[in-house]
Order: structure tokens, then sequence, then C-alpha cells
């Protein structure tokens, strides 16, 4: 885990790097490799050829670079829920669960998200429902409303785990969701 970390760090100096100073870069690189390639040729090849096929991989490599850099940058996890906001709707049983989730730029206003309860006993992520992302705040906090309550789940168990006496907000994970056949 250590080594992903520390090799995700090298990639992030390095795409930023190409990020600050990718022009310059690229310019400087094009014209030392045409004047080396110009000054010591080992055949017939016209300056201008060998200025514009350096210039053009090079700008290949820091396109690639700045591409590197912005995926670290704007790393696509899955952000931690921050609070859990209950409160009844009308009848007893009917009760409005909010998540408030870190920052993301995954989810995006009315994004429908799969909403899950990481179990301890037997290292299982249980479905509590599907929500959709309600709005996000001027701070960038995600706001969740749990639509649909998952059928595999006992009211029990549902009310176990959206009780905020009974909960660890570590413990919830809240994904994009996914269709299947």
């Amino acid at each position: 885990m250590t080594n992903n970390l520390a090799l995700r760090n090298s990639f992030y100096l390095i795409g930023s790097i190409i990020n600050k100073y990718g022009g310059a870069i690229v310019t400087i690189f094009s014209v030392l490799i045409a004047l080396v390639s110009w000054l010591y040729p080992k055949g017939n090849i016209n300056i201008h050829y060998v200025f514009i096929i350096s210039f053009f991989s090079l700008s290949i490599i820091y396109i690639l670079g700045k591409s590197l850099f912005l995926s670290i940058r704007d790393k696509s996890e899955v952000p931690t829920v921050r609070n859990i906001s209950t409160q009844a709707n009308g009848e007893a049983t009917e009760i409005d669960v909010r998540f408030f989730l870190e920052p993301s730029t995954v989810f995006k206003r009315g994004l429908l998200v799969s909403i899950y309860y990481k179990d301890d006993s037997n290292d299982m992520e249980l479905f509590i429902g599907v929500g959709v992302v309600e709005a996000i705040t001027e701070k960038n906090i995600v706001q969740v409303l749990l639509r649909k309550q998952s059928s595999k789940l006992s009211p029990e168990q549902y009310l176990k785990i959206i009780t905020p006496s009974a909960y660890c907000l570590t413990k919830y994970i809240v994904k994009p969701f996914l269709f299947t056949d």
C-alpha cells in the first residue's frame, strides 16, 4: 500500500511539473533536438522536418503528462459520509434519511446512487437502498436522499442501520448507481 502511494505521489509530482512548465519544456526540447540532429546528421534530413517531428512528439508527451496529472489530481474515489440526518415524514413508518458526503467530482445533482453499510461481522456490504443526489452545497458537500429502501432488509435491521446511535460514519458507502439486467 505504501509503495502505491509513493508511486502515485511521484506521478503527481511529474504531472504537476509538466502541467506547470509543459509548454516551455516542449519548446526548448524541440529546439534542442532539432539543433543536435542538424549539427550531427546521420543522413540527409532537413532541419525543418526534424523540428516538426520533435515538436509533435514532445507535444504528445506533454498532453499525456498533463492528462496523467489531471487524472491523479481529480481522483475518482468514492467520497466518505460526513453526517446522516433522519427526519420523520408524515407517517410513523416513513423516515427521510439524508447522507452528507465529502466534496467529490464524481457526483452531480440528480445522479442515482446506491447506498451500502459495511457489516463488520462478515466483512460484507449490506445494500441499504437507492438514493438520489438532492443538492450540492456551496462548499461542495453532496447531499443524498435515500429514496427506496432495500426489500432484503427487515424493518429492525433498517432502523438499526439508520439510527444515529447505531452507526459509525465510516461504515457507509455511497456509490454511483449502476443498472443491471
